[in-house]
Formats: C-alpha cells, structure tokens, sequence
C-alpha cells in the first residue's frame, strides 16, 4: 500500500512539472502579493540585483523557483523597483509578464492593480 502511494504520488508530481514545462513564454501572471524583496547592490548581473519574493507561487510559468522572480536589466530596471515597492507598502496585488526563466521566471513588465 506504501510503495503504490508513493508511485500516485510521483506520477502526480511528474504530470504537475510537465504541465508547467509546456508554457509558452510570455505569460502574463495577475494578482500576486509581494512578500519581500532582497537586493544585492554589489551584483555583477543587473539581473540579479534583487529578487522579489511572494507569498505564493505562480502558476503555469514552466520556471523552477515560481515564487520569487527578477526583473530582466535595463534602463527602466529602477522604475520598476519603484512599483513594486509602492505595491509592498500599500498592500496591493500586482501583474507580471514573465518573459524567460533562469533558475527563477525573469519579468519585463510590472503593474499594480486597483
């Protein structure tokens, strides 16, 4: 009974990281909330300057780690370190747009919602 549960359970978990290799980037993801963001200053990939983290996961990204996230480097980089914040502080849901994964989806697109 042990070992046929364990092999329902490795099925189960086989279809769920199958069904999240297929997605088809980009993908737009709504409502998350942010739980916390880390920065690294000293990082030598702009991309890996800080990290957002949430409470859940996002769903359907086909990316490991889905429950944090890096905003891809450029000059609009900071201003959307500004948005997040503003969603922190004020408690809001935001939307992403996962545009690639790394060891964690990588966003080109921030927003709060009303």
């Amino acid at each position: 009974m042990k070992r046929s549960l364990g092999l329902i359970g490795l099925l189960a978990y086989s279809i769920l990281i199958m069904g999240n290799a297929r997605a088809e980037l980009p993908l737009f993801v709504e409502n998350l909330t942010i739980k916390t963001i880390e920065t690294w200053p000293n990082s030598t990939n702009p991309e890996s300057g800080y990290t957002v983290v949430l409470n859940s996961s996002m769903i359907g990204t086909g990316c490991s780690n889905s429950d944090r996230f890096s905003v891809e480097a450029g000059d609009f980089q900071d201003d959307s370190l500004s948005v997040l914040l503003a969603a922190m502080i004020s408690g809001k849901n935001i939307h992403v747009r996962v545009s690639k994964c790394t060891d964690r989806p990588v966003v080109d697109r921030v927003g709060i919602n009303n």
